[in-house]
């Protein structure tokens, strides 16, 4: 497999303070109506990471964080488009792993970042951070070593980095993994993926209220064969997601379910693409995001000729791909 073994590892690490950046104005802009697409992208499938903007026709690119400042990815808009939330390993010591990571937030300018949480590096580890509709709470995962052993939990926090309590699922008693929280487009439900184990990598999507009662399982998805990859996009009373088949992670398809259980549908059949050396195949498009008015996605593409994964732009179904960045290893795009 060669130095195409580490996506293999990408595949699965994705399914499971400073003052930087530039000043500029954004007179005009519209909260929630698609101007802008934050990312991430790093120079190799396992480097560091910076997070950019740029309009959906590729055009006024602009880095928001340092890269003194290790990896920070893993964006995420508040409902209103005011507050990113986004992951980092910026001040974690030496020797730390590349998937460790602390809950950071700033604004799209990206001048004032500001860590949210209190927890310690030195213990633990944050992902998936997401700002309530009111930007008062931000939902995440959290596993620390002396939390049943490192398994990742859906906590929340104030966005002071206040109040931080553990939204443990009413219904949901036998050990397990929870993933990729956010909270509904309405703001009445924690949204997240959950896995028991058997197999280890099926993930069924869970709602629950955001005090973890009334939870609801969504999904049956390992009765198909499937698990969910990647992280979740709520819009409205829908959510969006990306699935693929067990074992592997081939035919991966983009879909969407309403919080209620209702409205399930297949939006786009994504295309394998086989790993160079005899690797097997992955999807060629991951890592979705979906623009405020459902009428487009964002992904990463994966060109295994060019060695790059680019960021790109099409329809809700998949038609009409437009290339708007090809610099390097694009993921986690978000579009306000």
């Amino acid at each position: 497999m060669g130095r195409f073994a580490p996506l293999i590892a990408a595949f699965f690490i994705a399914a499971f303070g400073g003052c930087t950046g530039t000043s500029s104005s954004d007179d005009g802009d519209i909260p929630g109506r698609g101007e802008w697409i934050v990312y991430s992208v790093a120079p190799t499938i396992l480097g560091d990471a910076q997070l950019y903007r740029i309009r959906a026709d590729g055009t006024q690119k602009l880095i928001l964080t340092d890269p003194f400042n290790k990896s920070n990815d893993e964006a995420a808009w508040s409902p209103d488009g005011n507050l990113l939330i986004f992951s980092s390993s910026r001040n974690f010591p030496a020797g730390a792993t590349p998937n460790q990571r602390m809950l950071w937030k700033t604004t799209l300018d990206g001048i004032f970042q500001t860590k949210v949480t209190q927890n310690t590096i030195e213990h633990c580890v944050e992902h998936n951070g997401q700002a309530s509709a009111d930007n008062k709470v931000v939902v995440f995962t959290l596993a620390c070593d002396n939390v049943l052993g490192g398994t990742p939990l859906v906590y929340k926090v104030n966005t002071d980095g206040t109040g931080q309590t553990r939204v443990a699922p009413d219904t949901l008693v036998a050990a397990h993994a929870e993933q990729s929280p956010v909270f509904s487009g309405n703001g009445g439900r924690i949204v997240f993926t959950a896995s028991f184990g058997d197999p280890v990598f099926s993930y069924e999507l869970y709602a629950m209220d955001a005090d973890g009662k009334n939870t609801q399982r969504l999904t049956s998805l390992a009765a198909q064969g499937r698990t969910i990859i990647g992280r979740l996009t709520p819009i409205g009373n829908s959510v969006y997601f990306e699935t693929a088949s067990l074992p592997g992670l081939a035919d991966a398809q983009l879909e969407a379910i309403n919080i209620d259980g209702t409205g399930a549908t297949v939006l786009y059949k994504i295309r394998n693409i086989s790993i160079p050396g005899g690797g097997g195949v992955v999807p060629e498009d991951s890592d979705f995001g979906v623009s405020p008015n459902r009428q487009s996605i964002v992904f990463a593409r994966w060109n295994a000729n060019a060695d790059r994964k680019m960021l790109m732009v099409a329809g809700a179904d998949g038609t009409n791909p437009t290339l708007i960045d090809a610099s390097g290893f694009a993921s986690y795009p978000t579009w306000k």
